[in-house]
């Protein structure tokens, strides 16, 4: 998720154009580790970001690589709740209770971080609605992760309310085996869309 995460970022800063300063945002899709070492090796004319989105995880060498230049730091939990790291000016949260949650949270309070609501990619924004079919009785979860608390929750109201439906666990680790899982382009998204 954290790819698709970085292109959409990129691209909503990109759209602020007409808002203000014109900006050039781009998304690294490697770890960070190796756009230190690049930084490193390449200087600061390979690549001087005056803000950085960290998503879900901070990128420390990226931080201190930064400290002189005066960049801005931007944490993006994505799909998990995390406590914000250090050295953040501000958070992007992927729903809106999420932003309130976070807005309202005292060490981010007390820490000054501004917190803005920016939806996940596969937010349903097409209105994508499936009617209810008698002979299709499937409830499904798309993800990596394997939360088998919450499948066993969901199984078991569907076993004693709905007679017939199945619960399925989708995991794009498999479908998508060959990025890694990861949902990677817009084609891939349409097929996430499809299941």
């Amino acid at each position: 998720s954290f790819t698709v995460r970085g292109r959409q970022v990129a691209r909503g800063l990109r759209q602020l154009r007409d808002r203000g300063p014109a900006i050039r945002a781009r998304a690294w899709n490697s770890n960070c580790q190796e756009w230190c070492r690049m930084r490193k090796s390449h200087g600061p004319e390979w690549s001087s970001p005056r803000l950085v989105v960290h998503i879900k995880y901070a990128c420390a060498c990226a931080m201190a690589l930064l400290t002189r230049s005066g960049a801005r730091h931007i944490y993006d939990p994505v799909d998990q709740f995390a406590i914000v790291p250090d050295g953040m000016h501000a958070l992007l949260a992927q729903t809106s209770l999420a932003a309130k949650d976070y807005a309202d949270h005292p060490a981010a309070r007390e820490a000054g971080i501004r917190v803005f609501w920016h939806p996940l990619h596969h937010s349903n924004f097409w209105g994508v609605t499936v009617p209810f079919r008698e002979d299709h009785l499937v409830v499904g979860s798309h993800t990596t992760h394997n939360d088998t608390e919450l499948f066993e929750a969901v199984e078991g109201m569907l076993h004693e309310h709905v007679d017939g439906a199945r619960f399925r666990h989708i995991d794009p680790a498999e479908r998508f085996y060959n990025t890694g899982g990861h949902v990677v382009s817009p084609q891939q998204t349409d097929q996430v869309y499809r299941q």
